[in-house]
């Protein structure tokens, strides 16, 4: 039951917008019911009903659903209030409008009757020159003779009259006009005062505009800023929400001891991205189980519910080869602008091995991100071979994407390589022009307005730029090294060889680096290398051992050995002729350490190695440094060759490649020796072994510093008596012998029972330690079984074993050589010229007409004359054309004037026609 007093009170507290509401309702309620009799009945109850009245509600009660529809409410109005906003601003744009065309038409009025004014104007100045006029006439008048003066008074007063009639209706006139331009005047003061009123008007309109506007800006920013607000506490409850989840598992993980990796009838995403990433680490699939196992055991404390079989694993690495492709797919279309000037690089390198062929492939995208194509097995290293691998790879790639064809796949992955970067090996100049020619064909596919581009935007779009790797000069430096020390032994050696060296067709002085390091660096050789040995026999000198091994490296290593070779080589021959026995290994090297021939060799090696390939090597790696940036170097380094081709005493009297202001020379104790044989130097010794390895120096060390005190090694039986005799006590002439047993077993590796390097030995059951005697005979019998005993010498003479030619026969030989290698150098050069032109070729004979226009070299003789000459021109025309395109018959004009017509492409083929690039 509502009573009165809780109706006023609920009256009180409601609001006047509901309560007008509920009233209009009820209102129209009671009409509608009114008009129909029908409805009478329903009529009494609402007059019968209590009428309950809005309550205001409390707003800390209130939901977000409310609020919500609150704000939707008050937006309405917002929008309402702006639609009437914008009204009341068109109503005042109409009204500036008309009020500027009242303003033209005044302005047209006040036209009209200044020109009018000014009319009368021109009269009055007729007036008053008509009154100079009658002056001038009065004046002459006077001045004249009195004849006819009656006829001339009359005549003047007829004209006197005249004038003063006009001059009547003249003033009369100017009276008229003076009230007409007051007149004007007064009107013009009102339509100014009135145009300044409006001006007012419209400059408030303006401003009550402005301030609707910026009440609109403010009320959208409001309103941006609420929605804004409702986003972003959205958002950040759906943040709230994933943690709370992350942290609901990472507690139930923290509290359980076995990892869940087996949900809803697979495994989870997490285990199946760790075996990814352990077979990607290539840990055995047989292994993945107890890395996994291990790892949470021993870290975490954990262990895991169950793990994929070995089948499942499998399929997973398939899978992330899958997820690869996608990912790589992607990367390159998602970052693909044609029109741009840089695109992606694809760059890669082809090896061998065991027979058969592979090829890697790379990209580098814009953004400076390298990802890898794949590493791919081919028929064979030949430029086909190579297209057909990197098109089988871009296929697999296109597949794996799902938007678009697969043929527009493939044309939008290698239409986004723009450049290419390699070495300069025969077959990537037909593969960079192959590739070139697949975008020309692809690019229509790719771009769906192609038809619609200009000349030049399709220039632009299928340009592209071929980079080569600069480093491989350095490789074929070295080839060419060896090729030119093996020419100048063969001028200056007249006979002999090294008999303790394998036959190879090497040169001596490359022989000799690789010898050398081969016995003298720990990953050598492990059966005759003594790399222990020459690190004791430096010791007491202080000078460490600078070569390394040959194994894992490959740029510059020779020039880079050679000068440790030559540095040691006196250490070598030292230590190899102090060597009681030494292997077959050893007594090549210090043979060919001896000779001359080889010496200049690896000096020469040394001096490149100083002063061009090391140098060259820091420029390449400078940081900041690209291949564009070396263009210049690379003119001045092939000036700097040319030079040193005609006169290379320059070099050889220390002028580096590289001025001290682009690279610096390293000139160190190695630098020094080039040109004095002097010195010592510090530098590093890279050839790092192991713990073992590291022990074994120290023990070859020490044995060799007791073998120093004891006098060196004993080779023979007297000598033997003879050092033992020097000695006071047993104990010291027991552990002399001890000594150089241990000394022969460890250092000299020499050959023996066990037991006779032994201290003691096991006999029945009972250990028996030797004694002076018997430790006497064991170390004869070594000396016996490895030949040193006494009165046996060497029958092979560690000395050198060649003779040299005269010097004028070897200057005679010597050019000889050079004009040998000169033809054999312009015969490769005509060559590879010959196989780069016929890659050409598939080009032409696709589409003969491209040939047409071409400037070549065409090698041809004249009639008469069986001896060819090659003769410049240009290709004019097609005069014939073939079903085989090998025969299309073109016509050219050479330079010297002539014309002919030939079948070009078959001179093209076999090398007897080259296109001149203009």
């Amino acid at each position: 039951m509502v009573t009165p007093d809780s109706q006023a009170s609920d009256m009180a507290a409601a609001t006047d917008a509901a309560l007008r509401k509920r009233v209009d309702r009820a209102h129209q309620i009671f009409t509608g019911l009114k008009k129909t009799k029908k409805k009478e009945g329903e009529l009494s109850e609402l007059l019968n009903e209590a009428f309950i009245i809005p309550k205001k509600r409390d707003m800390d009660g209130t939901t977000d659903k409310t609020l919500h529809m609150h704000l939707k409410e008050d937006m309405k109005h917002i929008k309402t209030n702006l639609s009437n906003v914008c009204k009341e601003k068109s109503k005042l744009e109409a009204e500036k409008i008309q009020l500027h065309v009242q303003l033209d038409s005044v302005e047209e009025k006040f036209k009209g009757e200044l020109e009018h004014n000014l009319a009368i104007l021109e009269t009055f100045k007729s007036k008053l020159v008509i009154q100079e006029k009658v002056e001038k006439q009065r004046a002459k008048f006077n001045t004249s003779k009195v004849r006819n003066l009656t006829k001339k008074l009359k005549k003047r007063d007829c004209q006197i009259r005249e004038l003063c009639e006009k001059v009547s209706g003249a003033v009369e006139q100017h009276a008229a006009m003076e009230e007409t331009i007051e007149r004007v005047e007064e009107r013009a003061k009102k339509a100014e005062k009135r145009t300044s009123s409006m001006k007012a008007t419209v400059d408030s309109c303006r401003k009550k505009l402005k301030r609707m506007s910026d009440k609109k800006a403010r009320e959208a920013e409001k309103e941006e800023k609420t929605n804004n607000l409702l986003v972003e506490v959205e958002n950040k409850l759906k943040q709230l929400g994933k943690e709370k989840q992350e942290l609901t598992e990472l507690n139930a993980l923290m509290h359980e001891d076995v990892i869940t990796t087996f949900q809803d009838g697979k495994y989870t995403n997490d285990i199946r991205e760790v075996i990814m990433d352990l077979l990607a680490m290539n840990v055995s699939m047989k292994k993945v189980d107890g890395v996994i196992r291990t790892v949470l055991k021993k870290l975490a404390g954990k262990d895991v519910q169950q793990l994929p079989s070995n089948w499942l694993k499998s399929h997973l690495l398939v899978e992330a080869r899958s997820l690869a492709d996608i990912q790589l797919a992607e990367a390159m279309l998602s970052r693909q602008d044609l029109s741009a000037s840089a695109g992606h690089c694809l760059h890669g390198d082809g090896t061998s091995k065991f027979h058969r062929n592979y090829q890697d492939f790379e990209v580098t995208l814009t953004s400076g991100e390298t990802m890898t194509l794949g590493l791919l097995a081919q028929a064979g290293g030949d430029t086909e071979a190579t297209l057909d691998s990197f098109m089988f790879r871009i296929k697999e790639l296109a597949a794996a994407i799902k938007e678009g064809t697969t043929r527009e796949n493939i044309a939008k992955l290698i239409t986004s390589v723009k450049t290419t970067m390699s070495d300069q090996g025969p077959i990537n100049p037909g593969f960079n022009r192959g590739l070139r020619m697949l975008r020309e064909d692809l690019l229509p596919v790719a771009i769906e307005s192609w038809d619609n581009l200009s000349e030049e935007n399709k220039a632009q779009f299928g340009s592209m730029s071929h980079f080569y790797c600069k480093m491989h000069l350095i490789v074929n430096l070295e080839e060419e090294e060896k090729k030119s020390l093996k020419s100048f032994e063969d001028v200056i050696v007249q006979e002999g060889k090294n008999k303790h060296s394998f036959t190879t067709n090497e040169a001596g002085a490359v022989r000799l680096v690789r010898t050398a390091c081969k016995a003298f660096t720990v990953r050598g050789s492990d059966e005759a290398g003594i790399p222990h040995l020459l690190e004791a026999h430096l010791a007491p000198l202080h000078v460490k051992n600078h070569m390394v091994t040959f194994t894992g490296n490959r740029v510059n290593i020779l020039c880079y050995n050679a000068a440790a070779v030559y540095y040691h080589r006196n250490h070598i021959v030292d230590l190899i002729q102090s060597l009681p026995n030494p292997n077959q290994l050893l007594r090549s090297i210090v043979v060919d350490a001896q000779e001359k021939a080889h010496l200049a060799g690896v000096r020469a090696l040394r001096i490149v190695h100083k002063m061009v390939t090391g140098p060259f090597w820091r420029l390449i790696s400078q940081q900041g440094n690209n291949i564009l940036s070396l263009n210049h170097h690379l003119l001045n380094m092939k000036i700097q060759f040319e030079r040193w081709s005609q006169d290379a005493s320059s070099l050889l009297e220390g002028e580096a490649l590289f001025s001290e202001d682009i690279v610096e020379v390293h000139k160190d104790k190695l630098y020094e020796e080039l040109f004095r044989e002097s010195g010592d130097d510090e530098f590093q010794n890279k050839a790092a072994g192991s713990e073992k390895e590291k022990r074994e120096t120290n023990k070859k060390v020490m044995l060799t510093n007791k073998i120093a005190k004891l006098g060196g090694v004993w080779r023979s039986a007297t000598e033997v008596d003879h050092s033992l005799s020097g000695m006071a006590s047993e104990k010291d002439k027991m552990l002399a012998l001890v000594t150089q047993l241990q000394f022969h077993k460890s250092v000299l590796k020499a050959e023996g029972a066990k037991e006779l390097f032994q201290q003691s030995v096991t006999r029945d059951g009972r250990s028996h330690a030797f004694s002076l005697k018997e430790l006497r005979l064991n170390l004869l019998e070594v000396l016996k079984e490895n030949q040193v005993v006494e009165g046996v010498e060497e029958d092979n003479q560690l000395e050198p074993a060649l003779t040299y030619r005269s010097e004028e026969e070897v200057k005679k030989r010597l050019s000889e050589e050079k004009q040998k290698l000169s033809k054999k150098l312009a015969a490769a050069r005509q060559k590879r010229e010959r196989m780069l032109q016929k890659n050409t070729l598939t080009e032409f004979l696709e589409n003969p007409e491209k040939f047409v226009g071409k400037r070549v070299n065409h090698n041809c003789c004249e009639e008469g004359d069986p001896n060819p000459v090659w003769y410049q021109g240009t290709v004019l025309q097609i005069t014939q054309a073939k079903s085989n395109a090998l025969n299309t018959v073109y016509k050219i004009k050479y330079d010297v004037g002539d014309i002919w017509e030939f079948p070009l492409l078959k001179d093209l083929q076999i090398g007897d026609l080259k296109i001149v690039e203009v």
